[in-house]
């Protein structure tokens, strides 16, 4: 898997977050200019150079990072009641 981060323009937005793959979804935050945003979301390493043209023509700033591990927060929430869900 790879973790990566980019920033967006407000109106590329929709159209990058339609062909970005995500774990769950990408998380989305507003910059400081109003008109850009920053994403970053955790992609398959196979699907990386399939998006990047993609993130060239709506995007700017990459940054990749390969996390040493990624433990969904459903599976802390199971090892941390025993394998029973977790409750609210």
């Amino acid at each position: 898997k790879l973790h990566i981060f980019v920033n967006v323009r407000k109106e590329n937005l929709n159209e990058l977050l339609s062909r970005l793959p995500a774990l769950k979804r990408p998380t989305i935050s507003p910059l400081s200019d109003p008109d850009w945003f920053s994403i970053n979301t955790v992609i398959d390493k196979s699907e990386f150079f399939r998006l990047l043209p993609t993130l060239r023509k709506l995007a700017q700033g990459l940054v990749v990072h390969e996390p040493q591990q990624i433990l969904p927060l459903e599976q802390i929430g199971r090892e941390e009641n025993n394998g029973a869900p977790a409750r609210d």
